[in-house]
């Protein structure tokens, strides 16, 4: 195993293909995923693809959140209230 810094995900993307690379401490990685917008009347549908629509499905005890922060939307799994 070729010893490298990895700091970015870049530079995790730009690892060499097929090598496996231990990084101490972890790395923070934040998934984007390409969705469809469409805004309504006083709604706005977010079309994704279906890996997304996968780590977001919910379980019985669970339900989706929404809000804007920072000029995001922010969709949030969390245990149901009640």
């Amino acid at each position: 195993m070729k010893r490298m810094r990895i700091q970015t995900a870049e530079d995790m993307m730009n690892a060499p293909e097929g090598e496996w690379f231990e990084v101490p401490g972890g790395v923070k990685v934040k998934a984007t995923y390409e969705a469809t917008l469409r805004i309504e009347d006083r709604r706005v549908r977010v079309t994704l693809p279906e890996a997304a629509v996968e780590r977001l499905r919910t379980k019985g005890t669970e339900e989706l959140t929404a809000r804007l922060s920072n000029g995001e939307l922010v969709v949030e799994r969390a245990r149901r209230k009640g």
